[in-house]
């Protein structure tokens, strides 16, 4: 008797490891995104240009959007920007991105311990 017990102990742990070890379920991806706050410094050759300091005095990092034309922001304004690295316009202080939303920062009244639950209201990745 103690011996089917063992038995029927081992198949159960064994039908409830292989059960319980795998799953179905998507990985949840983040994406390859980064955000900033940066300068609107409007189109340049037909893509809008941003740019921003990304440490004390490092040098001014110029941002060009390929899928966007222009905004409908004033020169000079800062905004919050959603985007994906695309790579180096051949300078490093020049990169390539596409944007995937941005945030006027009037319309941005926050603290910066609120700064991650600022939603994207203009999205131009197509959804």
């Amino acid at each position: 008797m103690t011996m089917i017990r063992r038995i029927l102990g081992i198949i159960f742990v064994s039908l409830l490891w292989i059960t319980t070890g795998c799953s179905d379920e998507p990985e949840f991806d983040y994406g390859d995104f980064c955000e900033v706050f940066a300068t609107y410094e409007g189109a340049e050759q037909g893509n809008a240009t941003f740019s921003y300091c990304r440490y004390n005095d490092s040098p001014l990092l110029t941002l060009t959007a390929e899928n966007v034309a222009s905004l409908d922001v004033d020169k000079g304004e800062r905004l919050f920007i959603r985007y994906t690295d695309l790579g180096s316009n051949g300078d490093e202080n020049q990169r390539k991105i596409r944007v995937r939303g941005y945030e006027s920062q009037h319309a941005c009244r926050t603290t910066l311990k609120n700064a991650s639950k600022i939603k994207v209201v203009r999205r131009h990745d197509g959804s």
